[in-house]
């Protein structure tokens, strides 16, 4: 929950200001800033679907994850959004990583192996022989995401215009037009700790191969999915979260009814 007594405070302020003030001057209210943090780690009780992040100057410059042998590379261009990424490891399924000791990239001269690509300051697409490059972002006018084309499918968000976050969103087979399926998104009022990365960076984690919660919880909107709800097949995905103090969640558990439980933790 947010701290009630912030609140409290602020609207206490609130109105302490607009009774003090003439009736002919307008009053406003600002909303608090957010402190969002910055993920270190996402732990899966799995044991196979962690994310490790080493960080720069608050910057992601290496990740890896699900006790892979690979390294994921970040490199920025001069506006500091996210250029491109190589990867490298070390070929040896034996020899998963335990930290950010080792740096087995051969030099700057590395081709990038998926090129950030921005019309102004919008990452409209991604391209390169990366398994998750040829990606294709458009946006609303008022800058939120409203399509992301990757591979032979077209996610488009919908919203009804009362939130930042939309209100469900239709995967669409480009290759097949019968094949459209929409999913209603239910979100809570916290953090999304994903967000950061990609508001300031232009950096997704939700469409690269890196653990269950980045898949599951979308990084283009402020706050966290709650639950995924196929309506025609009656099926659904529901996330659960614990939070610390500052509206962060530190826990999340993924729920598919019937089907499978991923549960794990979130560090910053």
């Amino acid at each position: 929950m947010k701290h009630l007594n912030n609140i409290l405070f602020i609207a206490l302020a609130t109105l302490i200001q607009s009774c003090s003030s003439s009736d002919d001057e307008p009053s406003s209210v600002v909303e608090p800033t957010i402190n969002r943090k910055s993920i270190e780690s996402i732990i899966a009780s799995s044991g196979n679907d962690d994310l490790y992040i080493l960080r720069e100057d608050d910057r992601i410059v290496k990740y890896y994850s699900q006790n892979t042998t690979i390294y994921h590379h970040l490199k920025y261009n001069s506006d500091l959004k996210v250029e491109g990424m190589n990867t490298d490891g070390t070929g040896n399924a034996s020899l998963p990583f335990t930290g950010f000791n080792y740096d087995y990239l051969t030099g700057v001269t590395t081709p990038l192996e998926a090129q950030f690509n921005y019309t102004g300051a919008f990452l409209t697409s991604i391209t390169g022989n990366y398994q998750s490059a040829g990606i294709i972002f458009t946006y609303n006018a008022d800058d939120t995401i409203n399509s992301v084309e990757l591979g032979s499918f077209l996610f488009t968000f919908i919203y009804d215009g009362t939130s930042d976050n939309p209100v469900a969103y239709t995967r669409r087979n480009l290759f097949n037009a019968s094949d459209v399926v929409r999913w209603e998104l239910t979100f809570d009022d916290k953090v999304n700790p994903l967000y950061k990365d990609w508001i300031n960076d232009s950096f997704l984690f939700s469409f690269f191969d890196i653990g269950s919660f980045p898949r599951e919880n979308f990084c283009f909107f402020k706050n966290n999915v709650v639950r995924r709800e196929n309506i025609a097949s009656n099926e659904a995905v529901i996330i659960t979260y614990e939070y610390d103090n500052d509206d962060h969640p530190t826990s999340y558990r993924i729920v598919r009814p019937g089907l499978e439980t991923r549960s794990g933790s979130i560090n910053y």
